[in-house]
């Protein structure tokens, strides 16, 4: 009985240090198994970074940048600008000169009526105001007439006081006349030309 307890015991101590050394094999297949993925990872790492691979290269920026840059280039006109073009941008230049050198508000000539010898001009003034002045300058090509009135204020606009022109008086010849009309207000002026034929009666 002695015996076989002894013999008990030994089977006991060799399953014992049998399963410890099955254990210490396993986790060292563990440790080698990582140390060679990790020496692998940190080789493709070193390549990949020497031969502008992923993840250290930009391809996905680099595309985008590149069809961002396509796309203005595309959108700008490189060819020479036409004729119209460059009128266009004339125009552009003046008005926005004259839009300077302008007053806050507009005048025009909306009706020329020959009555005999008697032209009536009526105005309009996109200002409330019963201060300025208006200057008519009539022009039949060669010679000139000028004459100025006041201003009279509306409920929502205003207009030159009336100008009754007396056609004899003008010294002009009959046919197409030009009429220069210029508002001042608060010494600021605007402009307004138009024309219209007038005949003998």
């Amino acid at each position: 009985m002695y015996l076989f307890g002894i013999g008990v015991k030994i089977y006991c101590v060799n399953y014992i240090v049998m399963k410890t050394q099955k254990n210490k094999l396993k986790i060292k297949k563990i440790v080698a198994i990582s140390f060679i993925i990790l020496v692998l990872v940190l080789m493709y790492s070193i390549l990949a970074f020497f031969a502008n691979a992923w993840p250290f290269n930009n391809s996905g920026l680099n595309k985008k940048s590149l069809e961002s840059n396509e796309i203005k280039t595309n959108q700008i006109d490189l060819n020479k600008p036409t004729q119209e073009q460059i009128d266009a941008g004339k125009d552009i230049k003046k008005d926005a000169t004259q839009s300077e050198n302008d007053g806050d508000f507009d005048a025009f000539i909306i009706d020329i009526t020959q009555k005999n010898d008697v032209l009536l001009i009526n105005t309009l003034i996109q200002d409330i105001t019963n201060e300025g002045v208006c200057k008519l300058t009539i022009s039949d090509g060669s010679n000139q007439f000028e004459t100025a009135v006041g201003i009279s204020a509306m409920p929502t606009t205003s207009s030159c006081k009336d100008f009754g022109i007396v056609i004899s008086r003008t010294g002009l010849k009959f046919g197409k006349w030009q009429f220069r009309l210029s508002v001042t207000i608060d010494e600021k002026t605007v402009f307004f030309e138009t024309e219209k034929i007038i005949e003998k009666v």
